[in-house]
């Protein structure tokens, strides 16, 4: 809503139109309505006035309530498309996951060693894995399994913690931490 000073424009007695500053206002659906200055302004005027701000400020609200809405509909429609785009990819990844356990398997059987368990990394450390976790181990002495082990921090533990060797080698294929150091 545009809040101008105009002239009234109402009649003086003297029949000339009024030049003292009354408000216009460009209200929807009351296009060029001016607020007439005080010296015009009577009981009738203030009375329409009146209609006419409750009836701008309903549509406002009205025009606020039917935006705020829409967009919460939106958001539910842009929501379940989300929903649904990770569940194909929940499903994705499970049968990409199912397809490569698969082919290691088939490669294990045909070569006669375990499924997928890797002993080493490529430059030669051995592979343990402490609490379901996968680690590097660059010491010259080979680690066992119940060997104690200093493992890195992290944003849980920043001065890192102990732990124990639960399994020589693992699956895991990612990067990997690498142990600190053998305890004991």
């Amino acid at each position: 809503m545009a809040k101008v000073k105009m002239p009234c424009g109402q009649m003086n007695k003297n029949g000339e139109l009024c030049k003292n500053l009354g408000l216009h206002m460009d209200v929807v659906g009351l296009p060029g309505m001016v607020r007439p200055c005080k010296k015009h302004m009577t009981e009738e005027w203030n009375r329409l006035w009146g209609y006419a701000m409750l009836a701008w400020n309903h549509g406002k609200m009205t025009g606020l309530q039917v935006a705020r809405e829409e967009q919460g509909r939106i958001s539910d429609a842009a929501q379940e498309r989300l929903k649904t785009n990770v569940k194909v990819l929940e499903h994705k990844v499970e049968r990409l996951t199912s397809e490569r356990d698969s082919a290691r398997e088939m490669a294990a059987q045909r070569s006669g060693s375990s499924a997928g368990v890797r002993k080493e990394t490529v430059m030669g450390f051995q592979i343990v894995e402490v609490s379901g976790y996968a680690y590097e181990w660059t010491g010259k002495e080979k680690l066992r399994v119940g060997d104690r082990v200093k493992l890195p921090g992290n944003w849980v533990s920043p001065s890192g913690w102990e732990g124990v060797v639960g399994r020589l080698g693992s699956d895991y294929t990612g990067k990997m931490a690498r142990v600190v150091r053998k305890l004991g």
